[in-house]
């Protein structure tokens, strides 16, 4: 079997459309849209998981303080 994580972008938009197609079967509407919230808070929550572990990994690696003012100076970039 092909490894997860070396599939392309097609393969995995594919896969989790049959995947989906197989989870919906059988639910109704209601149902079928608290499992989407459910697969997409899972997913929001991975998603902050990894980025966590980049910036703490980043700060390791360049020093925490440089990393802060970079984060500061995007901020107040985004200030109107």
């Amino acid at each position: 079997m092909t490894d997860f994580y070396s599939l392309s972008g097609d393969q995995l938009v594919l896969l989790s459309s049959v995947v989906a197609i197989i989870l919906a079967k059988g639910l109704n509407a209601d149902q079928v849209n608290t499992l989407g919230n459910f697969i997409t808070l899972v997913g929001t929550s991975l998603t902050t998981i990894a980025g966590q572990l980049q910036l703490v990994n980043d700060d390791s690696q360049n020093g925490s303080q440089s990393k802060k003012e970079d984060t500061k100076n995007q901020v107040e970039d985004l200030k109107f």
